[in-house]
């Protein structure tokens, strides 16, 4: 049986890897990502706590992953503690294109485990020429982008999908109004200044007075429009069917599963999630045989 984890957002897979190595499921180094995604989530994060004050234990990871890692940046840390050596992500408009692969080095800002920095590679006398230089805090990760049915063939490897692989909201904070109550003395002084900070955060920023109450409005909006990235539900069942066809043909062995929902983030459309998710696990645990439980039982646990 395949261990299989439903996270809620994403960067739970963090500690989620470092819960499965300590289980004994996965190695601890060197991990093979699959990463079925409509985003790279690779963003590359600056950390308040040094990533090298983890010394395993799975409370203080835990709170590290929700202090410190966000959706878009829980991948480069593990690659940086050297839990991740190579990646494919698959997504949906690297269908039909060709396969590309690129080699990079992740370090941080004067070796601190803070600053994390990407230092793409130009070639391989590049490769070769970083790899010469000493240097403890530098790992080297290979990246691979393509479409699903390029996957390498029987490979044992992390595998990692997001529902909004199969249909998405491209820009959900569009979506979502947030009202947060200030006082008028801060009212006043974001109207009054037209170079206020806050004006250049979200799409869309004010600061409005109703029945002699102060607010900041964000992403508030009188139309909705289509997104563009978000499919109908026949469409979404042949995608699902195309990736568990890929998996079976290139026999991919999963030593951990984690289905990531979006659903909070928005990244998933709402009204779609539980659909996705319920074919998914039905396709997966007809090849994998799944042992499948939600993030909250491994807190728990």
């Amino acid at each position: 049986m395949v261990k299989t984890v439903v996270v809620e957002e994403h960067n739970e897979a963090f500690f989620l890897w470092h819960w499965a190595k300590n289980q004994g499921l996965i190695p601890s180094r060197d991990n093979y990502l699959l990463h079925i995604d409509e985003h790279a989530d690779m963003s590359a994060p600056r950390l308040r706590q040094s990533i090298k004050d983890l010394n395993g234990d799975f409370i203080d990871v835990v709170d590290f992953t929700y202090r410190e890692l966000s959706i878009s940046s829980f991948i480069i840390p593990a690659v940086y503690q050297g839990l991740i050596n190579e990646i494919y992500w698959a997504k949906q408009n690297h269908k039909g294109s060709e396969k590309k692969e690129r080699v990079e080095f992740v370090r941080s800002y004067n070796s601190q485990g803070k600053f994390m920095i990407r230092m793409p590679c130009k070639g391989e006398e590049d490769v070769e020429k970083i790899s010469t230089i000493e240097d403890d805090d530098r790992k080297q990760l290979n990246i691979y982008l393509g479409a699903e049915e390029d996957i390498p063939e029987q490979r044992e490897v992390l595998l990692d999908i997001d529902l909004d692989y199969f249909s998405a909201i491209e820009h959900p904070s569009e979506y979502q109004s947030l009202r947060i109550a200030i006082t008028r003395e801060e009212y006043e002084r974001f109207i009054s200044d037209k170079y206020h900070s806050l004006r250049f955060v979200g799409p869309r920023f004010e600061a409005k007075e109703a029945d002699g109450q102060f607010y900041y409005e964000i992403n508030e909006t009188d139309e909705i429009y289509a997104a563009k990235l978000k499919i109908d539900e026949g469409s979404i069942a042949v995608r699902v069917q195309e990736l568990i066809d890929s998996l079976k043909a290139k026999d991919i062995q999963p030593q951990l599963i984690s289905l990531c929902r979006s659903k909070i983030s928005g990244y998933t459309p709402e009204d779609q999630c539980e659909f996705i998710q319920e074919l998914l696990v039905n396709g997966l645990d007809r090849i994998y045989d799944m042992d499948i439980c939600h993030v909250e039982d491994i807190l728990k646990g």
